[in-house]
């Protein structure tokens, strides 16, 4: 009776250590579904929290997750006492979370500080930060690994099954959350392209009414052309200029100060590289100068100061370059 006793008590006790278990892994999938909610541009908040998850359930020391980005593994999140190394890793194997991503399986090394050859870069690593066991498992996306996850131990004790199961749902919950950032980032991509191509059609339609309705006034209709190229090109001012023989004349401006207007209308561009409308004609193709002040060629670094502009952009038409 005592036995059975003993047994009943034992076997009560194991279940309640593993309902609380699972009431912590619930717990923490609810955490991160609520990280992943809030941060669905910014991955960062999502992968600290996964770090956090994983060394507090699975018993570790210390959490590292690294993401692969053009064939280097990045630091993602770190969690723990456990100093890591900052910079990209190359994807060699005698590095074990290098080896996880490469085979996409998990990996675990009982003792990273004795382990030989097949592990050497880890081993120095395990040797100079003081760390002895470590489990990797891979974060698997359309099965290719993307990056991995990694517990370490300062002791030599392995992670049990359930703490390997358990990572790689930590895993997978972070690829989940890495495939939601970059899909709201491919359809925030293709909205901004969208609403590019609406603007340039809106810009061509405004351009062509006023065009219908000025057949025999060229300023306005230069004037909505000059507005809606500074509008879609993100410019602070610009201006329009026809050939006239071997000069170019200011036709109409936008944001110039009046010192400047009044200089632009006295002092046409003459064709040659001088000037960044003059240059554009002479060459038939567009010129773009982020920084005025270094260009050596510039003749007129005055009109800079005048219109207090640093970047230039011009772009001839076909008129221009007759």
């Amino acid at each position: 009776m005592r036995e059975s006793h003993g047994e009943l008590e034992a076997r009560i006790g194991l279940l309640t250590r593993e309902l609380n278990e699972a009431l912590e892994r619930e717990t923490a999938t609810g955490e991160l579904l609520r990280v992943i909610a809030s941060s669905p541009t910014d991955i960062k908040p999502v992968l600290d929290a996964v770090a956090a998850s994983a060394a507090r359930l699975c018993d570790a020391y210390d959490v590292i997750i690294r993401l692969k980005k053009d064939d280097m593994l990045h630091l993602g999140a770190h969690s723990g006492p456990i100093a890591v190394d900052e910079a990209p890793w190359p994807l060699e194997r005698d590095r074990v979370m290098a080896r996880s991503v490469i085979d996409a399986r998990t990996v675990q090394v009982e003792d990273l500080s004795e382990a030989g050859a097949e592990f050497a870069a880890g081993r120095e690593m395990a040797i100079q930060y003081g760390f002895r066991t470590i489990l990797v498992t891979p974060l698997v996306s359309d099965g290719r690994a993307i990056g991995a996850i990694s517990l370490r131990r300062r002791e030599v004790r392995p992670f049990s099954d359930r703490q390997i199961e358990l990572l790689k749902t930590f895993a997978d919950q972070a690829v989940i959350a890495i495939s939601n950032v970059r899909l709201f980032e491919e359809v925030q991509a293709r909205t901004a392209e969208l609403s590019e191509a609406l603007a340039q059609q809106t810009a061509t339609a405004d351009v062509l009414k006023v065009i219908s309705r000025s057949a025999f006034d060229l300023e306005p209709v230069l004037q909505t052309l000059l507005d809606s190229a500074i509008r879609l090109a993100g410019g602070d001012m610009g201006a329009i200029s026809l050939r006239d023989g071997d000069w170019l004349r200011v036709m109409t401006g936008t944001g110039w100060t009046d010192e400047l207007r009044a200089y632009e209308k006295s002092h046409p561009h003459p064709i040659g590289r001088g000037t960044f409308q003059g240059r554009a004609a002479l060459e038939g193709a567009t010129v773009h100068v982020p920084d005025v002040s270094k260009d050596m060629e510039y003749k007129r670094p005055e009109a800079a100061t005048m219109g207090d502009f640093r970047a230039a952009l011009s772009v001839p038409s076909s008129e221009a370059r007759r």
